[in-house]
C-alpha cells in the first residue's frame, strides 16, 4: 500500500511489458504480497507474465532460464 503513492500513473504504462517471479517459499517477501502486485499490475495496461517458482528468495536455474526467455521474446 506505501508503494502504491508512488506509482506512475497508468498512461505513462501503457504498451510497456513487465516479467514478475516470485519463489512460492520466500521467507523475505511473502507470496501474498507478490500476488497482490500481480492483481494490481494486472489492472493496468501493461502486459504482465507473472510465474511462481518452487524456491525461497532467490533465483534458480529454472527461474533464470524462464527470464532469459522472456527478454528474448521481447527482441522477437
Amino acid at each position: 500500500p506505501q508503494a502504491l503513492q508512488l506509482a506512475a500513473p497508468a498512461d505513462a504504462l501503457r504498451g510497456k511489458q513487465l516479467w514478475l517471479s516470485h519463489g512460492t517459499e520466500d521467507n523475505v517477501i511473502p507470496l501474498a504480497h507478490a500476488m497482490a502486485i500481480a492483481r494490481h499490475m494486472g489492472s493496468l495496461p501493461v502486459t504482465m507474465t507473472y510465474r511462481e517458482f518452487p524456491g525461497a528468495h532467490e533465483i534458480r536455474p529454472a527461474e533464470l532460464v524462464a527470464t532469459v526467455s522472456w527478454l528474448d521474446s521481447l527482441a522477437e
